[in-house]
């Protein structure tokens, strides 16, 4: 069962931040102008430039990445990705299909297949900046669940 944030306890015992919201973090993209469109057109995620040199992008939730303007892109691994949950595996399918479709606009790097685990489908998108993006069709409970299980 899930518990509401109100009967979760804080981490640490007289912690100033305690169960504070993770409110955002941060990806490098080089055309931000770009980037949105892409962002809004294939992922389908809210994006508005709020400052000349940034923009934050947001799904349904509160959580926004603030994506910065760089130069030179970065050079990322799959293992420092962003990963989107849709409702089902036919969103997974259709994320894949709008990246293909718009390859021509969006030269990303890789867009790579569906795959299935454990009743999960995915699947990774690399940006033209670098920037990876895993798809997934995991239900909002997953992380919950994570926390309340505890250590392994």
């Amino acid at each position: 069962m899930i518990k509401e944030r109100s009967e979760l306890k804080p981490v640490a015992k007289n912690s100033v931040v305690g169960l504070g919201e993770l409110t955002h973090g941060t990806l490098e993209q080089v055309d931000l102008a770009r980037a949105k469109r892409f962002m809004k057109k294939v992922l389908n995620l809210r994006v508005v430039r709020h400052v000349p040199p940034a923009q934050m992008i947001a799904g349904k939730n509160d959580a926004i990445i603030v994506s910065l303007g760089v130069n030179k892109a970065p050079n990322q691994e799959y293992t420092t990705r962003w990963i989107l949950s849709v409702p089902d595996a036919e969103g997974v399918s259709k994320v894949r299909d709008r990246a293909l479709a718009f390859r021509e606009e969006f030269p990303v790097k890789q867009i790579g297949e569906v795959q299935e685990s454990n009743g999960e489908h995915s699947l990774s998108i690399q940006d033209e900046d670098g920037n990876w993006w895993e798809i997934v069709n995991r239900p909002a409970s997953h992380y919950e669940n994570i926390f309340a299980r505890g250590d392994c």
